[in-house]
């Protein structure tokens, strides 16, 4: 049982294949700032001018009905979150005069 669970959670980590889709068109944020797919809405991010979708016939929907105002290209194996990815980021500080008076 315990075999499957970790197996499990390590395929959970990996979205695996997903799409990037970038703004291409110079309309203005007022007028072009999210997709609505379906009833479902996507927004640009506002630095980016992209979005990230997990349903490749979501991505190819998007792709066949803009085709002059964006680019969707697949992107593989995307970590989910900051804590899922495989670095882990270690900040250190080394011993500082001042950290020595406080010790003792």
């Amino acid at each position: 049982m315990e075999l499957d669970q970790k197996k499990w959670k390590k395929d959970k980590k990996r979205h695996g294949k997903t799409y990037e889709v970038i703004k291409t068109s110079r309309k203005p944020a007022s007028e072009f700032d999210r997709i609505l797919v379906d009833g479902q809405e996507y927004k640009f991010g506002k630095r980016t001018n992209a979005l990230r979708i997990t349903d490749e016939a979501v991505a190819m929907d998007i792709k066949q009905a803009l085709p002059n105002d964006v680019v969707v290209y697949p992107v593989d194996d995307v970590p989910k979150t900051r804590e899922e990815r495989d670095h882990k980021w270690f900040h250190v500080v080394p011993e500082l005069p001042w950290h020595k008076d406080r010790k003792e």
